[in-house]
């Protein structure tokens, strides 16, 4: 988990979205998309290579060097630390 720890960035388009994953399991997740914002403060833990939230939003992740990406619902979502 300690490797997810920091702020995660992915733009695109119109779209950008931030992860923070916090030490004490919380995180922040910001959407930005067509000049609407959606924020949300989770809890979350790692199971293997699932990122679960308290919300029951699951995840499946990836780390390599400074680049996160993250597969929900059959998209694939590519951040970058920052």
């Amino acid at each position: 988990m300690s490797d997810l720890i920091g702020r995660w960035v992915m733009s695109g388009g119109e779209e950008v979205r931030v992860a923070e994953f916090r030490e004490d399991g919380t995180m922040s997740y910001l959407i930005e998309l067509g000049g609407r914002e959606i924020a949300m403060e989770l809890r979350y833990r790692v199971e293997g290579e699932q990122i679960v939230t308290d919300r029951g939003i699951t995840s499946h992740f990836r780390l390599q060097n400074d680049v996160l990406t993250m597969e929900h619902e059959g998209e694939t979502f590519t951040f970058r630390r920052t």
